[in-house]
Parts: structure tokens; C-alpha cells; sequence
């Protein structure tokens, strides 16, 4: 492994811990003695989720960069195909569990984050939809 490389894979692993841990402060806040409001909570596991996916990234695409018979086996229409129906599947099962929850907040009485689920779920469908028909007219 060169240099580069070490460096890239080390940076995913310091860029997902880092992001790791500021998610853990949102929920640990008051037993870390950490005042913060909603908001802050909220930018904390925004900003925290997206170095998780920078690490990530950096560490699959670090992995599969150079290995030829991944890249093969990537652009095969077999793979192509299950890959595409393993998408579809999971956006079904994420939308069914955002409903679940959605249906439970409700149940609860919080309203506010029911609608946040609610907005979200509509996004969600809505890329889905938007994405599928984009895709569809491209090839």
C-alpha cells in the first residue's frame, strides 16, 4: 500500500470516528454535562452524519480503487440488475419503517417530529420517483 493510500484510508477512519462521536453527543448530552439546545443537537447529527459518509467513501473507494475484477464484476448487467432491484427493495422497507414510525409518533402525541418524518418520506418517494423516470428516459 503507498502512501496515498495509507493516508486516504487513515483520514476515512479518522473522518468516521470523528463523525461517529458527535452523533453519540446528541443523545449523551445531559449525562456528559454538555448544555446544548434542539438546534445544536440537530446541526451536531447533521454535521457528524456527513463526516460518517466521507469516511465511508473514502474507505470503500480506497478499497476498491485499483481491483480490476471489482470493476468487472461492477459494470456486469447481471450485478447491474440485482444491484437495481436491491435498491428498490431497501427504498420499499425505508419508506414501510418511516410510515411505522410515523404511525407511533403520532400514537405518542409529537406531532412536530411526525411531520419531519412525514416530509421526509415524501422526499424520499418523490427522488425515488424523480430518479427512476430521469434513468429511465437516459437509457
Amino acid at each position: 500500500m503507498n502512501k496515498k493510500k495509507k493516508l486516504i484510508y487513515v483520514l476515512g477512519i479518522i473522518s468516521f470516528l470523528i463523525g461517529y462521536v458527535m452523533i453519540l453527543i446528541c443523545p449523551l448530552n445531559e449525562k456528559l454535562d454538555i448544555p446544548l439546545t434542539t438546534t445544536e443537537k440537530i446541526i451536531l447529527g447533521m454535521v457528524g452524519s456527513i463526516f460518517v459518509i466521507v469516511g465511508i467513501t473514502c474507505l470503500v473507494k480506497n478499497y476498491f480503487k485499483d481491483n480490476e475484477n471489482s470493476i468487472i464484476a461492477a459494470k456486469d448487467e447481471r450485478n447491474i440488475m440485482i444491484r437495481g432491484k436491491a435498491a428498490g427493495i431497501s427504498m420499499l422497507i425505508t419508506i414501510f419503517v418511516m410510515l411505522t414510525v410515523e404511525f407511533i409518533l403520532i400514537c405518542i402525541g409529537d406531532s412536530t417530529a411526525a411531520f419531519l418524518v412525514a416530509i421526509a418520506m415524501f422526499l424520499c418517494g418523490n427522488i425515488q420517483l424523480l430518479l427512476f423516470c430521469y434513468y429511465q428516459k437516459k437509457y
